[in-house]
């Protein structure tokens, strides 16, 4: 397999996040292009080989930077990450940096595919999963498929039922739209609410205005995940044979939130947790970092890998 390696230093970088350590720089990344079976494949690597393996995959229409990087960097998470080496992986045409090479037309089970040849090239035994949105579904369906290389998932905002006709209709509507004129401020303005629900506008201004500028920035080719994602098949009836511990989080504004309830109907009891934020849309790992990190830091310690945390308690408190 061909690699491309480019070193990318973080430290200029704004963080989006209020509890971010000014002290501190960001976690610097270097980017590493794979030659898949389903073409190349942008992985952003944090942190040192020889540490336990985590693999994220981000939600429709973002990067590994904007789904990830302020969580990472967040005080009590950035305490977790450190630990461990962080494999970014960027979906198909979702690229921060241009794939002229990027296959069109890829299933979600295409994208889990790819992940077992990322554990393969950097020769991952076993891996944690952190997904959110439709990346927590790729996630799921790797576990399945290759369930001898993942330890956990932790899971943010997933939905595992197939699209029904109202949500197959607005995303097949977006896409056109974003085939013709490219992600608009229409179009973006509907991904924000899916990102963080019908009252983030008011709830959260700064930080929807983030992702409406982070998605005005991205490509037409953003419609090629989306179009996985709507098309998906349900992996309600397969949830249960997860051999993997998961913990599956939500918001309670979310507009996916009775999907995320669904997703934790059919999963296995003895196996999983479930946690549900007050006033949170569906991406509760930006709009409430310190409950996501905290939930990690005790899903990680269930799975045996407890880690050194300086805990601040003025994050805690707010």
């Amino acid at each position: 397999m061909m690699e491309e390696i480019h070193t990318a230093p973080l430290t200029g970088v704004a963080v989006e996040n209020k509890h971010r350590r000014d002290s501190m720089p960001l976690l610097e990344e270097e980017r590493i292009i794979i030659d898949t079976l389903q073409g190349p494949l942008h992985v952003y690597r944090q942190g040192s080989p020889t540490n336990p393996a985590i693999i994220t995959y981000h939600d429709v229409a973002q990067t590994h930077s904007t789904c990830f990087r302020s969580f990472v960097n967040y005080g009590p998470s950035r305490d977790i990450f450190v630990n461990f080496c962080v494999y970014h992986v960027e979906a198909p045409g979702n690229e921060e940096h241009e794939n002229v090479g990027s296959k069109r037309g890829l299933s979600l089970d295409d994208l889990a595919d790819q992940l077992r040849q990322v554990a393969g090239f950097f020769k991952l035994e076993h891996t944690l999963g952190l997904g959110v949105g439709a990346g927590a579904n790729v996630l799921i369906r790797f576990a399945l498929k290759y369930p001898a290389n993942v330890r956990g998932l932790f899971l943010i905002d997933p939905v595992t039922w197939t699209a029904g006709w109202g949500e197959w209709g607005q995303w097949k509507a977006m896409t056109m739209h974003i085939g013709w004129f490219g992600l608009s401020a229409h179009s973006a303005d509907q991904i924000a609410v899916k990102f963080h629900g019908e009252g983030g506008r008011a709830r959260i201004p700064e930080l929807f205005k983030v992702a409406i500028d982070s998605l005005l920035t991205m490509r037409p080719s953003v419609s090629d995940f989306i179009d996985a994602y709507v098309a998906r098949d349900s992996l309600d009836a397969r949830l249960a044979e997860l051999k993997c511990r998961v913990c599956i989080l939500g918001g309670k504004l979310s507009t996916q939130a009775d999907g995320v309830n669904d997703a934790n109907a059919h999963a296995n009891r003895k196996l999983s947790s479930f946690q549900l934020v007050d006033h949170c849309g569906g991406h509760v790992h930006l709009e409430r970092p310190d409950v996501v990190a905290r939930s990690l830091r005790l899903f990680l310690e269930g799975l045996g890998l407890g880690v050194k945390m300086t805990l601040e308690l003025d994050h805690l408190r707010d």
